[in-house]
């Protein structure tokens, strides 16, 4: 009798194992083949922002729930070839992400699939446009005689070929992509009429960050004079001068 119950007691256990076996197998491996869309790829080529030349050696990851996605022991993670491209053979059916972290002198980038934006079974294809991290130059033009910003003012990097201008508060911010920590910049003011030029060591800029050079004074030239001011009109002095209103 008592062999009886062991033995119906095993079958029970047997039969709990094989019941439960496959659920725990599923909740350990949630990227099953069966969530994959095996025949889809997707190719992605990289270039960079401002040349549109290809990348090499980017890193590249395919992402599903903010976790790099794996399927038959294959992590998607990926670096660039020559031509600036990786491949992913096979894509989850559920949404995802491909992301192409921040570096020390590149922008992070990311983009969503959400789930059915790409084409099933098929070859799908994107290009990453890849943004440098910018050293920045900010800073205001202003008279040095009565502090009031100029407008218009021309501003050039030295060495290099960046440019900006300071808008009607006399703002500015110039970019560069590619600052030499080896070399002596300046920041040089010219083309404004009624002003002599100015120029501003930079002797240890900031890789990749905003410099702030705060105020930059130009000293009025002797042939600024305010304009003459003809009857029945009001004298307003702006950045670059008078300005004339009519009321009459």
């Amino acid at each position: 009798m008592m062999e009886k119950k062991q033995e119906l007691d095993n079958r029970i256990i047997r039969l709990l194992i094989c019941s439960t076996l496959p659920l725990i197998l599923l909740t350990a491996c949630p990227f099953s083949p069966s969530i994959v869309d095996k025949k889809a790829s997707l190719g992605i080529q990289v270039r960079d922002a401002d040349t549109n030349l290809e990348i090499d050696g980017i890193q590249v990851d395919l992402l599903v729930e903010g976790q790099a996605f794996q399927r038959d022991d294959e992590t998607y993670s990926f670096a660039t070839d020559r031509s600036g491209r990786v491949q992913f053979e096979g894509l989850p059916k559920k949404g995802f992400t491909i992301e192409v972290p921040e570096t020390e002198i590149r922008m992070r980038f990311d983009t969503t699939y959400y789930e059915g934006a790409f084409t099933a079974s098929s070859f799908n294809e994107l290009v990453i446009s890849l943004e440098r991290k910018k050293t920045t130059f900010v800073g205001t033009v202003l008279d040095d005689e009565d502090n009031r910003p100029i407008e218009g003012a021309q501003l050039a990097l030295v060495p290099g070929n960046y440019f900006a201008q300071s808008d009607d508060r006399g703002r500015f911010v110039l970019k560069a992509t590619k600052i030499n920590k080896n070399f002596q910049y300046s920041l040089t003011i010219t083309k404004m009429p009624g002003y002599y030029s100015n120029s501003i060591d930079i002797p240890e800029p900031k890789l990749n960050n905003e410099n702030n050079l705060r105020s930059i004074m130009l000293r009025r030239t002797e042939q600024w004079e305010p304009e003459i001011i003809n009857e029945g009109e009001i004298n307003i002095e702006t950045k670059r001068g008078p300005r004339r209103i009519k009321i009459g």
